[in-house]
């Protein structure tokens, strides 16, 4: 039966049998040492390490020790886990086997990863928030101060300072959506594409080159423009929203980037790269 009166992680692993006491241990120092910045609780009467977030649980039960690494945990190493009685969320490790340390370890330092993104990717939408980038609705102001509406764009300039454009915040279909005007061609792309490249740039971390191209034309690996139209990006693909003029991502966000003070972008003929600040 769970121990929903326990508050430390101490009384918890003593109030079971010595031998399932041992395995416990076993399995606490292991995400110890894998995750020596988190901090040890009590949440839903069960051990837990949190850091932004909960990383992991674990529990004991009558045949089995029960580890909670949540649903990602489990599918990126479910070749290994399948041999277990698993779920969804969580692993069952019978207590007549030897626990799979080494396993543990690597499941941690993935939710380690895993919640370091979430949190960066948290903090850039707050702090987009807190500028008033983000509108509560098409019937209000996008910035107090009037920047960044149909009436006030943002004036910005291509990377290699050539060209002249505007970029405003409106909504599509009730979502929202950025405008591009660059002459009498209007271009949009999915909002959310400033904290989900805000966030994959800082896991980056470093420059990493524009490569702008157009939607018929291929990107080059490694680019911005390649990551704003992969299947492995957040949102499964492109985030340009206008069929045939998709592309020209990597030259027309990151001077919203820079604009917004998210991103350093280089001014150079060609060639150019950005970076998270």
């Amino acid at each position: 039966m769970m121990q929903t009166d326990i508050k430390d992680v101490d009384s918890f692993i003593k109030s079971f049998p010595p031998a399932t006491q041992k395995l416990m241990n076993q399995l606490r120092a292991t995400i110890t040492k894998a995750a020596p910045m988190a901090k040890e609780v009590i949440s839903y009467a069960m051990p837990a390490y949190k850091q932004h977030g909960i990383l992991v649980y674990f529990s004991a039960y009558q045949h089995h020790i029960g580890f909670y690494p949540g649903a990602s945990g489990i599918a990126n190493f479910i070749n290994e886990i399948k041999i277990y009685k698993w779920a969804k969320g969580s692993v069952q490790f019978p207590l007549d086997q030897s626990l799979p340390l080494d396993l543990v370890k690597r499941i941690v330092k993935f939710r380690i990863e895993e919640d370091k993104a979430k949190a960066q990717s948290k903090q850039t939408k707050n702090i987009i928030k807190k500028e008033n980038y983000i509108s509560p609705n098409k019937n209000r102001s996008i910035m107090t101060n009037e920047q960044g509406t149909k009436e006030n764009p943002w004036e910005l300039k291509t990377p290699p300072l050539s060209s002249d454009f505007t970029m405003h915040k409106d909504e599509k279909d009730g979502k929202p959506i950025l405008v591009c005007t660059v002459g009498k061609t209007i271009l949009h792309y999915d909002y959310n594409c400033l904290s989900d490249l805000h966030t994959m740039l800082k896991k980056h971390g470093d420059w990493m080159e524009l490569g702008s191209a157009d939607e018929q034309k291929p990107a080059k690996e490694g680019t911005v423009e390649a990551w704003g139209r992969s299947e492995n990006n957040p949102v499964g693909g492109w985030y340009g929203m206008k069929k045939g003029l998709r592309g020209r991502f990597g030259m027309y966000v990151p001077p919203l980037m820079e604009k917004l003070g998210l991103a350093e972008v280089t001014h150079d003929a060609k060639g150019n790269k950005m970076r998270a600040i």
